[in-house]
């Protein structure tokens, strides 16, 4: 398993204020209008360089993981857009998913044009286990499903994928590099367990140690 938003133009109207009430000094209304226009900043998109799979072609009958240049647009880290004619030549598995590697990190796409973080692990995209798999959004973990609909909203700092209907999390913990090698491990933070409703069955209240006595 390797994976748009529809890209709405955005539209802006500004209040019209029509009639001044006479007790209102005009100079009041005006300051207002300027702080409130001042603090409506607009997003500038920013472009993003993709690596993809592409559909095979008699030229390229078996192609792999190459980059295709300028591929969509951020409106954050999280929120990427995927112009149409990108989409119409990756290719698609039969879950009808692929996957997506910017310099940003890895996105889970679906033919229908759907875009969802996921984690980075070995080498690829998350592995959906037990029909799950981890979706990141502002550097919190929560879990997707294979329509890519978020499941469990992303909450944690970080989560071990399913195993028997449950998953390890934790807060507060961190992942930090190991000094020989190239995985990293989670350190610190509070543990517990929730299971595929999103329900926390342990509390976080343990040490990464204590939480697996507790499964």
């Amino acid at each position: 398993m390797r994976y748009s938003l529809a890209y709405l133009e955005p539209e802006t109207s500004v209040p019209k204020i029509t009639r001044l009430k006479p007790s209102i000094p005009r100079i009041l209304i005006s300051l207002l209008t300027l702080i409130f226009l001042n603090g409506c900043e607009l997003i500038e998109p920013q472009k993003a360089e993709c690596s993809y799979i592409a559909k095979p072609t008699p030229q390229n009958p078996e192609p792999e993981f190459e980059n295709h240049g300028i591929c969509g647009e951020f409106f954050d880290e999280d929120t990427l857009l995927i112009y149409s004619r990108h989409l119409d030549g990756m290719d698609f598995s039969e879950d009808n998913l692929t996957s997506l590697y910017t310099d940003k990190g890895i996105f889970y796409v679906s033919r229908n044009g759907k875009v969802v973080r996921t984690f980075f692990y070995d080498n690829g995209a998350d592995f959906f286990e037990e029909g799950l798999a981890r979706t990141i959004k502002q550097k919190k973990f929560g879990f997707m499903n294979q329509q890519l609909e978020v499941v469990i909203p992303p909450q944690y700092d970080f989560a071990f994928p399913f195993q028997d209907g449950k998953a390890i999390v934790c807060n507060g913990c961190r992942q930090e590099k190991e000094e020989r090698g190239e995985h990293t491990q989670i350190v610190g933070g509070q543990w517990g367990v929730i299971d595929k409703n999103g329900t926390v069955i342990v509390p976080l209240i343990y040490d990464s140690k204590e939480v697996y006595h507790k499964l």
